[in-house]
């Protein structure tokens, strides 16, 4: 098989899987792909993909074997009139999911800190501000910040999906608290502050 995915970043894998966790196709090439990747942040999104496609894969035995049950009950025009509708219904609920969980993902992200998120971290021993962004591909936006991290990196994992106010530990020795998170959302920058 093909690896369409193979110049992607682990970081650009991650927005495909927001975008497609409604999509059976587009998370199984994710997972194959990830197959492949070894880093933490692949191997978490590895997980994340895994779940979203058990869950997919649960809900459509689930409406299988309930057009199997009707089928089954029922004969003629009467079954397929309310095939239909059961059809209409599944319809509806897909959508009204696919809805809530966008909705419940937007508003994590937005309070939330995320890839390419500008974060002001404050040390807890120190009471020093160092700014920072997890990133693979900055894209030009280094200059806003002290260090740029990769996904990889120790603290990385902790802060990212944390909140302003949360405390981060890196090492179990240094603690950093999250002051501010800086988002751009369609080129402009908005403020999360406590």
């Amino acid at each position: 098989m093909q690896r369409p995915y193979l110049e992607f970043s682990t970081q650009e894998l991650d927005q495909i899987f927001r975008g497609n966790v409604e999509c059976l196709s587009e998370l199984e090439l994710l997972e194959y792909e990830l197959r492949f990747r070894t880093q933490p942040h692949a191997i978490d999104l590895m997980e994340r993909v895994q779940e979203a496609l058990e869950q997919l894969r649960k809900e459509t035995r689930t409406d299988k074997n309930l057009m199997a049950a009707i089928k089954f009950f029922m004969e003629g025009e009467e079954a397929r009139k309310a095939l239909r509708e059961v059809e209409d219904r599944l319809d509806a609920m897909r959508l009204s999911n696919l809805a809530l969980r966008k909705e419940v993902a937007t508003v994590r992200l937005a309070n939330s800190v995320d890839f390419d998120d500008v974060v002001s971290l404050e040390s807890e021993r120190t009471k020093e501000i160092k700014t920072v962004m997890i990133s693979e591909v900055p894209k030009g936006k280094e200059r806003l910040v002290d260090k740029v991290l990769s996904p990889e990196h120790a603290i990385s994992e902790g802060l990212l999906g944390a909140s302003v106010g949360e405390r981060i530990v890196l090492d179990s020795r240094v603690e950093y608290r999250v002051m501010q998170i800086t988002k751009e959302q369609q080129g402009f920058f908005i403020e999360v502050l406590q």
